[in-house]
């Protein structure tokens, strides 16, 4: 198995935010189909991570891909960090996940200790990021569906 990216940085976003969704790859380089027994996040802050779209076969054929979609929606500002784990027949891939949350001021810097009062209602009346899932999956279909219709 090989994992595309081998790290994936979800970047800076204000808290209590959705960062976009984005992808890891693991591809079967074997010479026979494997199966996917779990697809997790573990460590320290895996309750900032989030994953929003799993592929649609537990199953991954030889020279084949399966995806899933990541983001990150945390509480509180700061490096985070966790660990994306796929267990496989055969074995698992790890991938390292970090994103940094940061507080928003109002005067737009970045700075201070107040999140946006729009920010704080939707995350506190709409579930917070697991409300947050279908958005992402419906941005992800739509860059796709631009993608293949530019190309």
């Amino acid at each position: 198995m090989s994992a595309t990216p081998t790290t994936l940085d979800l970047g800076p976003v204000p808290v209590s935010m959705t960062t976009l969704g984005q992808s890891i790859s693991l591809t079967n380089c074997g010479t026979s189909s494997i199966t996917v027994s779990s697809a997790t996040i573990t460590g320290m802050d895996a309750d900032a991570f989030a994953i929003v779209m799993n592929p649609a076969s537990a199953s991954i054929d030889p020279a084949a891909s399966a995806t899933w979609l990541i983001v990150m929606n945390a509480s509180s500002p700061g490096q985070k960090q966790a660990t994306f784990e796929v267990d496989y027949d055969g074995g698992s891939q790890m991938v390292p996940l970090t994103g940094e949350p940061f507080m928003t001021g109002g005067d737009g810097s970045g700075s201070g200790s107040n999140v946006t009062e729009k920010s704080s209602y939707y995350a506190c009346n709409a579930g917070g990021a697991a409300a947050l899932w279908p958005l992402a999956l419906a941005f992800g279909v739509l860059v796709v569906r631009r993608r293949r219709h530019v190309e």
